[in-house]
Formats: C-alpha cells, sequence, structure tokens
C-alpha cells in the first residue's frame, strides 16, 4: 500500500499548553497526541527547490494543510537540517486504507498507532478536536 512521510513536532505533557488542551478535550489519561495536524517538525517555507521535488503534490495526499515526502530519505535531510533539537514524530501515512495498513519494513521500523480522521481542507483532526468524541465509534476513555 503507498504511503507517505511526515515529521511532526512531539506534543505530549512537556507542551507548554498540554495541560489546558487535556483539560479542554476531557481525556485525563492521554499522554501524547500523534496526530498529522500536529505542528509540522520545520517551517515548509524553508524547503529547497530539490526538497519540494520530493513532496507530494496537497491534492495526491488529499489534504490542502499537509505536506508529505514520497520517500523517507530526502524528509530525513530535511529534518537534520531544518528542525533543531526540537522533540519530533516520525510518521508513515496512508489515505483512505481499505484494511489494516503495514507501513515499510524497512529501517526506521513504524510502529502503528492507529487512524486519524482529517478534515481535507482544513488539515483538522476531529479525534483531537471535538470534545465529546464519538460515542457511538468509540469512547473517550479508549
Amino acid at each position: 500500500m503507498p504511503g507517505y512521510y511526515m515529521a511532526t513536532e512531539k506534543y505530549d505533557r512537556t507542551a507548554s499548553w498540554w495541560d489546558d488542551f487535556v483539560e479542554w478535550r476531557g481525556l485525563p489519561q492521554l499522554v501524547e497526541v500523534v496526530s498529522m495536524e500536529n505542528v509540522p517538525a520545520f517551517d515548509d517555507r524553508e524547503l529547497t527547490p530539490e526538497d519540494w521535488s520530493h513532496v507530494a503534490p496537497r491534492e495526491e495526499v488529499g489534504c490542502v494543510g499537509l505536506f508529505c515526502f514520497r520517500q523517507l530519505g530526502p524528509l530525513v535531510d530535511c529534518i537534520s537540517r531544518l528542525s533543531g533539537d526540537k522533540p519530533i514524530n516520525l510518521l508513515w501515512v496512508c489515505r483512505e486504507p481499505i484494511e489494516q495498513p503495514l507501513p515499510p519494513a524497512s529501517p526506521p521500523t513504524f510502529e502503528f498507532l492507529g487512524c486519524d480522521l482529517i478534515d481535507d481542507y482544513t488539515g483538522i483532526s476531529a479525534l483531537t478536536n471535538c470534545g465529546g468524541g464519538f460515542p457511538a465509534a468509540f469512547s473517550d476513555a479508549e
């Protein structure tokens, strides 16, 4: 199954407004949010034309608010050059999988953490930004 690579800033208890988010969202058990919606690991305005040649068009990825790389190597180069020392999450993502996605087996390895529900137009995650959740699908306790 084709997929894409992206890097986001780590969003957990070390973030300055973590406690406010957890209280607003009503999920006291939450220890980290791993989402495509998280802040990118670096500013895409800093990408070179060479970097952009490895980025999938936003229409292909399916969301105007995200930028994803087709190959891991060029993304790792950008992370090294542009993200500084901030902690990041390296994500392998696929769009609308029909079955359980199988990430690439080559290093680094990726652990399946779950699915996100991202609005195509805004890039906002419904799972992290809809207070009250989706009780017909899963409870906030999950």
